[in-house]
């Protein structure tokens, strides 16, 4: 992953500038990690935010992706895939195996908050 943009992502997303939300890329002012990654790059690649709707109110489109890293962020951000993989423990029964989740799926569980990701991409990528 390019080291300047991993920065400003991890410092975004440790800033408390940006509310936690889940199965989408930005809903209203509630962003998923990898919304955040589209939101501190948008100048760099030249692109913004489409606003409009759904059942569930208003719903963000960046590069016309509402739920995945659009591909034009993920070749800027250096990232390999659009779905973005960790290795993270899981409990298996009374045992933790690790294995690879994909961040968006992370970020919606709600057992990870913007601080935790942030240090795992630290970690990681």
């Amino acid at each position: 992953m390019n080291k300047e943009i991993k920065a400003r992502w991890i410092e975004a997303l440790r800033s408390g500038n940006y509310e936690q939300g889940r199965y989408s890329l930005r809903r209203g002012v509630e962003f998923c990690c990898l919304g955040v990654l589209c939101d501190i790059v948008k100048n760099d690649v030249n692109c913004d935010w489409t606003p409009g709707e759904d059942s569930f109110g208003p719903l963000y489109k960046f590069a016309q992706s509402d739920e995945v890293l659009p591909e034009l962020v993920a070749i800027h951000a250096g990232l390999k895939e659009c779905s973005p993989k960790l290795y993270v423990a899981v409990k298996c029964g009374n045992e933790e195996a690790m294995e690879f989740a994909a961040l968006a799926n992370l970020n919606d569980s709600g057992e990870y908050s913007f601080e935790r990701l942030a240090d795992l991409i630290e970690e990681q990528f």
